[in-house]
This record gives structure tokens, sequence and C-alpha cells, in this order.
């Protein structure tokens, strides 16, 4: 999987810097869907959401609290707290993004430029043609639709206990898996209607909101956290990832056997793996009338870049009152779960009363974001050819969603959600050759991008050179 990881990075980097960069999505004469800045916000909240909500504290402080036996630091020392930001750098950077942005790039071209459907299986449409609307189409779009079903169930039940666990430390509600299930039901009921409206309605609105609450946060955090202790160690935390990064990428606890890469590497990769493919499909949908270098920017160096800065603001302020204020706050999330640790950090601030009541609103209107954004792809994927997509569709995907979610709750607690996590895990591999079939498909559009082309893209004197004279000569 490691090299499928590789080669979506790859197809970021050609599409960022070769000439095929500059080809436009929808055509020459396209509009873009919305501004720049909601672009930015929406794709960024609609791949991200939960992610960021959950483990932008949990991540680096449990690094911090049970570092990794290669590393050869102890727990909650400063050389942990180094340690620490490596992974959570290596996890939530470039090597991440690229999975979204990839499949992104690979269903771009085909669903706006070929007018295709609005699925991934169209990226495939050079290899096999008109078979994607056959029986080899709906099996590539099952397996699909399997694996985010299973990866969304487990995203939106960590989300909904991170509600839960808000809830507790605002109001007073008892934490538990029961009121987790409520709040899935309950979101539902936004989520949905939200997705009913239009993409540069509704939903543009609500990542905007998503978008600004994330600044806010970030930066309460960064001025009353240790704010030149934080920013020194982003620019170390830099430097040490890059200096780091052939070991990160290449040991698999061959000879510690601790059990590290299994939990974290080895878990999130195939667990993003399953859900890049509708991923990177939604984020297609929102580029009309965007380059596909425009789209890698968007959707791989900003939020690689934000998502350092957010992870270092809020791992980084969690472990400096550890090390040098003896706070707690490790052992605490270490007590009280992964789904509290943002709460945590947030008693560690000034005004954690209101912080904490605005962590909880981020962390739900984070769950609406990703969770529309779902139910809007799944209805287009199982949708028609013309690429229509009914609101009965979409509403029962949404539903849907949250009833499997709620139930594995009730059913099992954290137990359930675990066990649907492996069965993302298990689901890589499939999921894994579909983007590989994916990726030359993309290769396959971009150096025949003449004879694909249906909206007149390169009739346009600012796009006919991408178009070598070699391929035009041929007919290509």
């Amino acid at each position: 999987m490691g090299l499928v990881v590789l080669m979506m990075f790859f197809i970021c980097c050609f599409a960022m810097f070769s000439k095929y960069g500059r080809i436009k999505l929808g055509g020459a004469s396209s509009k873009p869907l919305m501004s720049t800045g909601s672009w930015i916000a929406l794709s960024f909240t609609s791949a991200m959401a939960i992610g960021i909500s959950f483990w932008g504290t949990a991540e680096p402080m449990m690094h911090f609290a049970t570092p990794a036996a290669m590393d050869g630091v102890e727990a909650y020392s400063i050389g942990a707290a180094q340690a620490s930001m490596n992974w959570t750098f290596h996890h939530w950077g470039p090597v991440f993004f690229a999975m979204y942005c990839g499949a992104g790039v690979m269903v771009a071209f085909a669903t706006q430029n070929m007018k295709l459907p609005y699925r991934c299986s169209s990226a495939i449409y050079p290899l096999i043609g008109d078979k994607i609307y056959g029986m080899p189409g709906k099996i590539f779009e099952a397996i699909i639709t399997i694996s985010i079903v299973c990866s969304i169930a487990s995203s939106l039940g960590m989300g909904a206990l991170q509600i839960s666990a808000g809830l507790d430390y605002a109001f007073g509600i008892p934490n538990s898996v029961t009121v987790a299930a409520v709040v899935i039901l309950v979101m539902a009921v936004l989520y949905v209607g939200v997705s009913l409206t239009p993409i540069s309605g509704g939903m543009k609105k609500v990542g905007n909101f998503n978008m600004l609450l994330y600044i806010f946060l970030l930066v309460f955090v960064l001025v009353f956290g240790p704010t030149r202790f934080l920013i020194e160690s982003f620019v170390a935390s830099v430097g040490s990832y890059l200096q780091n990064l052939p070991t990160l990428a290449t040991n698999w606890d061959a000879f510690d056997q601790d059990g590290f890469m299994k939990t974290w590497t080895a878990f999130f990769w195939p667990w993003w793996l399953c859900a890049c493919p509708p991923t990177g499909l939604f984020l297609a949908k929102l580029s009309q009338g965007r380059t596909l270098r425009q789209f890698v920017m968007v959707n791989l160096v900003f939020p690689a870049l934000f998502c350092w800065i957010w992870m270092t603001v809020f791992g980084g302020t969690g472990m400096y009152f550890d090390i040098f204020e003896n706070a707690g706050i490790g052992a605490a999330i270490i007590a009280n779960g992964k789904d509290a640790a943002t709460y945590e950090l947030m008693k560690a601030l000034p005004a954690a009363s209101f912080t904490i009541i605005v962590t909880l609103v981020c962390a739900a209107i984070s769950f609406n974001t990703k969770a529309s954004a779902v139910s809007v792809t799944l209805a287009a994927s199982t949708g028609k050819n013309d690429g229509s997509v009914s609101k009965i569709s979409i509403a029962f995907w949404g539903i849907s969603m949250a009833l499997i979610t709620a139930v594995l709750l009730l059913a099992g607690g954290k137990a359930s959600l675990a066990n649907t996590q492996t069965v993302s895990v298990l689901l890589g591999l499939p999921v894994s050759i579909l983007l590989v079939l994916m990726g030359i498909g993309f290769f396959k559009q971009m150096f025949h991008c003449k004879k694909y082309d249906k909206v007149g893209t390169f009739d346009d004197p600012r796009y006919e050179n991408i178009v070598t004279d070699q391929l035009v000569g041929k007919g290509v």
C-alpha cells in the first residue's frame, strides 16, 4: 500500500509541475462554482473535517505519552516531544493529503472535461471504455461504496464521541455511547438538510463557518499558549521531519516489534485509502473552473501546511504544559480517551468554559461538513448515468450512514468502531488495486487529452500547446 501512496504523491507532483497542470477543469470557458476563499474552505473542511478536530491534540499527545520503541526516548520528555511531532507531521502532511488530492486529480478531467458520470469508475474509461456502464463499472463502484461506508462509519463514530465528550465538559451531560448515538441521529437531520441544498449554497456556508472556527481556535491557542515556543518548535519540527523522513517512511517495526506501526501508520494508510476515492470525487466536483495545478495547491499544499501548523500549536501547547508546568494533560488524555484530548487542552488555557463550547461547536460543524459531502458523493456514485442526483438518494445515504454508525455504537461501543476500522483496513488492498487502475487511466487521459476532451478545452489558444505536435499529428 505504501507504493500506492507513493504513486498518488507522484500523480500530484505530475499535475503540479508538468504542462498538463495548466488544463482547466470543465473547459476553457468554465466558471468557478464559488469564490477562491470558499473553495479552499469547503475543500479543506469536507476532506479533513473530523480528523483535525479529533486528532489535532490527541495524536501528538499520545506519541508524547507512549513513544515508539524505535525512537529510543522516555515518555513525557523533550525527546519524546520532538519524536511525537515527527510522526504527527508524517501522518498529517503531504503524504496524507496526496491520497485525497491524488484521487481527485485522477477523476477531475474524466468527470469535468470528458463529461463522464460523476463516479470514480469514470477514471478508468480509457482502459475499458463503455464497460464502465456495465458490470465491470458496477463492481468497481460497489467496492468503493462498501469501503467508504465502513470508513465513514468509523469517522462519524469518532466525531460523535468527541461531541459527546464535549457535552460532558461543557454542560455536565454524562459521556456515553448512548449520548453519542443520539448525537449522530440529531446531526443526521442537520447534515441531510445541508446536503439537499446546492453546493454553492448551504454547503458552502457551512464550510466557510467551519473554516472560521478552525482559524479562531488556532489563533486563540497560539496567542494564549506558549507563542514563542510554538513558533520555534514549528520551524524545528519541519527540519526534523525532513531530516528523518527516510527513517519514518521505511521503518516498519522490523526490529522493535512494539506494535507502533500497526497501531498508527499501517492502520491510518489503508483507512484513508478507502476514503480517498469518493473524497477526491467531491473535491473534483468543487474544482470546476480551476486548473489541475490550482487543484493540487488547494488540496495538497495548503491543507498539509495548515495541518502542520495546527498540530504544532495544539500538540505543542499540550506538551509544553506537561514538560514545563507539569499540567498532566497527557495523563488525562490517556485516562479519559482521545475524544477528550482537545477539551483537556482547553482547560489549561484562559476562558476555558467559552473555548470548550467553541471546540464542541467546531466538532459538530466538522461532523456536518464531512457527512454532507459523503452523502452527496454516494448518491451521485450510485445514481443514473446522466449524472443526475435525486434528493431521495441523498437523504437515503445520509440517513443510512447515521443509522449504521448509531447501531454500531449501541451494539458494541468503541469496540464496534474499531472493528469497522479493521474492515476498512482489510478493504485497503482491493481499493489500492482500483487506485492503481485509476492512476493508469489518468495518465492515458493526459497523454491523449485532445482525444478525450469533450468541452473544447484545446480549441482555446491558451491551452492548445499543451497537446504536442506529435500527438496532434497522430490524431490522438
